[in-house]
């Protein structure tokens, strides 16, 4: 009860103008309609649901799922022994953002004895997003059937590039079609783990469906072992965006799958530009005026009238030559050709899945997985 007085208090202070508008999504812990959103168990009113009836009255708040549903009964919690299930989780809206409400479902949530709601705004149009930087997916240095594959290709490779002399010219040509290769085989195995999540998601939503008709012992046993596989797999998902989220650091249990799902999400919108001041000094959000002012502000910085002149050039070199420069020893050491000892030697200081050069491949297929090239 302290805890939705405090809550009403703080929307009271935040909401003061007409253009603000609310959204508060949880567990509330508390059932609106018992009827419709509490079968089973003790259904005594708790002192708690007015206070969230009187935050939804004063702020002219919606429960946007109900709205939506008005006569379905949908739950986000069920205890097992002594059968018991509430939809206990809500979104609370302004009721005028009822028209900007894409869509509301209740879906399977990953580790949580709770079901998710989701919710989808209109926001700001997102920009259109090109290639990135590509990086090898370094997950597949355990995937026997990848290694098995590099392997066999090799030497087609080195057939198909017999007439080039130039080592280094045949280790690039080595190198593309590795990557061609890896881009072709993950593309497969993703759609594979997609169309798996889609089965998983379809079997435990109508499984879900089943217990609220019947929660007999067999469809909740169903549901938890749907439930399992599905987190097991979302596991192996999670991995992925902790890795291209970037996250130096993270503890089992200390954040969850949600935590770097949304990192994940969060880093790419930071790395694209979402507003931009025009030249006339408007704001828009506009993609395709976004993209034309990024072009016009380039092709002003490198149209050569803000090169540095010769007597500007001049000046730095001659006030250069007090740096400190290399002895002749140490000089004479930087000279030369570089030796298979040392190329293997630095090659070895590097963790097995870090990017040697800009082109995505990883210090592993230099080393065991590189036997015989």
């Amino acid at each position: 009860m302290i805890f939705f007085s405090k809550l009403s208090e703080e929307l009271k202070d935040f909401v003061t103008d007409e253009d603000k508008s609310v959204v508060i999504g949880g567990d509330f812990n508390v059932i609106l309609d018992p009827d419709l959103d509490g079968p089973g168990g003790n259904k005594k009113r708790k002192d708690s649901v007015r206070y969230v009836e009187d935050m939804i009255t004063e702020h002219d708040l919606v429960d946007i799922w109900r709205n939506r549903n008005p006569t379905e009964e949908r739950f986000t919690w069920r205890q097992k022994s002594q059968l018991i299930q509430r939809r206990l989780d809500y979104w609370l809206i302004s009721n005028d953002l009822q028209e900007d409400v894409e869509s509301v479902e209740i879906i399977t949530a990953i580790k949580s004895d709770h079901s998710a709601i989701a919710l989808s705004i209109n926001g700001l149009d997102e920009n259109e997003r090109g290639p990135s930087f590509w990086k090898f997916n370094f997950t597949l240095i355990n995937d026997q059937e990848y290694c098995n594959l590099l392997r066999s290709e090799y030497k087609n490779w080195l057939e198909e590039f017999k007439e080039v002399n130039d080592k280094r010219v045949l280790w690039d040509l080595i190198k593309y079609k590795i990557r061609q290769r890896i881009i072709i085989y993950s593309k497969v195995k993703a759609r594979k783990k997609r169309e798996k999540v889609k089965h998983l998601e379809e079997s435990l939503r109508d499984c879900t469906t089943k217990c609220d008709n019947n929660p007999s012992k067999e469809n909740l046993d169903e549901l938890e072992g749907l439930q399992a596989e599905y987190d097991q797999l979302y596991d192996y998902i999670t991995q992925g965006a902790i890795i291209r989220s970037c996250a130096t650091w993270y503890e089992l249990g200390e954040k969850n799958n949600k935590y770097f799902l949304n990192l994940e999400k969060s880093n790419k919108k930071k790395s694209s530009v979402r507003k931009i001041f025009t030249r006339d000094g408007k704001l828009t959000n506009k993609p395709k005026k976004i993209m034309d002012e990024l072009e016009s502000f380039y092709v002003d910085l490198y149209d050569g009238s803000s090169c540095p002149s010769d007597s500007a050039s001049s000046m730095f070199l001659d006030n250069s030559r007090g740096f400190p420069a290399l002895a002749d020893d140490s000089r004479n050491i930087c000279e030369g050709k570089l030796g298979y000892s040392e190329y293997f030697s630095v090659l070895g200081t590097f963790p097995k899945i870090k990017t040697p050069g800009n082109d995505g491949i990883i210090t592993w297929h230099y080393g065991p997985c590189s036997e015989g090239y």
